[in-house]
């Protein structure tokens, strides 16, 4: 590692004593950051209630972006601060860092496969127990953690995160199941409400998230087949509505499933996390691809299905109770979104594109359904 300048040591020494400073007489104080998609933020919010569970004088912070953020705040908060990775300067990062200081953190934990910028930051705030990930690439934010633990390809991101937990907490033992949000009664009351006024009295419902994200659209399995699914499971129960979930910039994608569906169909409005946490345990299941709407149903104990093409389910395969994956026939290119190795191409690679999600069939998904759910969804309405 390069030697610190003197302004940089400088800089370091009064961050380290304005920590030290603001934890002075306080309980242990952690602060996690969660600066990634909505599945890292849902999977690292679990880990957390378990933390918090075992540990319940600890004082807990975070960082992270707005997104993660809504995520974290389901849990008991002590702090919360704001980053956008893309578009902090200088002079915003200098001031995050009095902020955290203000704290009096005394450890860190950082989520982030491969994030210089966050790693360094951490340590520009003087917090003495900094935990983080060693990725599998020339990626050099382990340098700045006091703690690093080497990424596993043969382990989930679930035990990973666990991991980063254990380095905190050398007593913690893995659980057998995420922690589930606990909804408030404001959320499940808005979301009632917009379900009687929705939903057909009896009418069974199945959750579709047609969309991926815009930066890997490779991921996404064409809303043709979804249709053709939709049109599948209506033969068992002609009354089942089909919720669509989608970001803003893949809401038209639920006006193409409606355009081609012979059935019923509603577009979910904007939802909170916790709101949409409540429409999860109201269907019978969610099918969707890799994405944090598949890790939030999991989570939830809803049936799930995730279809998995680029990204590799030996890490990112849904987590809870009632999950199941279908993964693509093979191809040899697949997966090539290797988070772990710092592997995140912007394109697809394959003479056709989304090759990988093309070679899941429809038929296997009807079977994965069929038993994550035990059946359940396929009584007819008569």
């Amino acid at each position: 590692m390069k030697a610190r300048t003197l302004a940089q040591r400088c800089i370091l020494l009064w961050a380290r004593r304005r920590r030290a400073a603001a934890a002075e007489g306080q309980a242990a104080r952690l602060l996690v950051t969660c600066t990634r998609g909505l599945g890292d933020a849902v999977l690292a919010r679990s880990i957390l209630a378990h933390l918090q569970r075992a540990n319940p004088d600890l004082k807990l912070g975070v960082l992270g972006s707005r997104l993660g953020l809504e995520v974290m705040r389901t849990l008991p908060l002590a702090a919360e601060h704001r980053i956008e990775p893309a578009q902090q300067s200088l002079r915003g990062r200098l001031r995050l860092i009095g902020e955290i200081n203000k704290q009096g953190y005394t450890a860190a934990i950082a989520t982030e496969h491969t994030s210089v910028m966050v790693a360094a930051l951490l340590e520009a705030c003087g917090i003495p127990r900094r935990i983080g990930f060693e990725p599998l690439c020339d990626c050099p934010q382990a340098r700045y953690f006091t703690h690093a633990i080497r990424l596993d390809e043969r382990r989930t991101h679930w035990q990973m995160l666990w991991e980063l937990a254990k380095a905190y907490d050398v007593n913690l033992t893995l659980p057998a199941a995420p922690a589930p949000i606990r909804i408030p009664e404001a959320a499940r009351s808005r979301v009632n409400t917009w379900w009687q006024a929705t939903m057909p009295d009896g009418a069974a419902a199945i959750l579709l998230h047609p969309g991926c994200g815009t930066v890997h659209d490779f991921k996404r399995w064409p809303v043709a087949r979804f249709i053709e699914l939709a049109e599948r499971l209506r033969e068992r129960d002609r009354a089942t509505v089909f919720l669509l979930t989608a970001t803003p910039p893949e809401a038209p994608l639920a006006g193409e499933f409606a355009r081609g569906f012979s059935g019923r169909s509603v577009a979910c409005p904007a939802f909170t996390i916790e709101e949409l946490a409540a429409v999860c345990e109201r269907v019978q299941v969610v099918v969707s691809g890799d994405t944090g709407i598949m890790h939030l149903a999991a989570a939830q104990g809803t049936p799930t299905v995730g279809l998995f093409g680029p990204t590799a389910p030996e890490q990112w395969a849904p987590w809870g109770p009632r999950a199941i994956l279908v993964r693509q026939s093979g191809l040899p290119c697949a997966p090539c979104i290797r988070n772990f190795r710092g592997l995140t191409p912007g394109e697809c690679a394959h003479p056709v594109k989304s090759a990988c999600m093309l070679s899941i069939q429809v038929e296997e998904v009807v079977q994965a359904i069929r038993r994550v759910t035990g059946e359940s969804f396929t009584q007819t309405s008569g």
